[in-house]
């Protein structure tokens, strides 16, 4: 089996295990027997279960955006609501969101004001990936979340506000 299905194949079983229960009950062993390898070959692809938790991430997010055409924010917001059940596990876990954060940082900096000072824009980045992953846990958590179309909306609206006059105050 080549790296990458191996490492497919460790991905379609921790997706299906994270249905059945918390990232926390699951452990590299029963990992490896549901997927029929040994710890070794688990080992040498990832150094934890976290590690291949970040690669679905990274993996499953740049394949989405690379195939999106138009609002790569609205793309995101669908593939999170249809990777539901992984996402409520994954960010569930402070480890993971911290890793989701990392991936996601890159993405949402285009959302952060241009021609600010570069440490400026860095912390409106950082603002946006901890107040994006916030809003997806709580969406996702949701009974009947909104629309992928409508979150999108409100993300990119929020992230657009400035206050204009001085006399605000936060």
């Amino acid at each position: 089996m080549s790296d990458s299905l191996t490492k497919r194949a460790l991905a379609y079983v921790m997706k299906d295990m994270l249905r059945e229960r918390p990232l926390s009950r699951i452990s590299v062993s029963a990992l490896c027997e549901r997927c029929g390898m040994n710890r070794k070959r688990f080992y040498y692809h990832f150094p934890d279960k976290y590690s291949l938790v970040s690669w679905i991430v990274r993996t499953e997010l740049e394949e989405e955006l690379s195939a999106c055409e138009g609002d790569r924010l609205l793309c995101m917001c669908r593939y999170f609501l249809r990777s539901r059940v992984f996402y409520q596990r994954v960010l569930a876990e402070d480890s993971c969101g911290r890793e989701l954060g990392a991936v996601l940082l890159p993405m949402l900096l285009p959302l952060c004001p241009r021609g600010i000072p570069d440490e400026e824009r860095q912390f409106c980045a950082d603002f946006l990936t901890d107040a994006f992953l916030a809003a997806m846990r709580r969406w996702l958590s949701e009974d009947e979340p909104l629309p992928p179309e409508r979150c999108a909306a409100l993300i990119r609206a929020m992230s657009a506000y400035e206050s204009h006059s001085e006399g605000d105050t936060p």
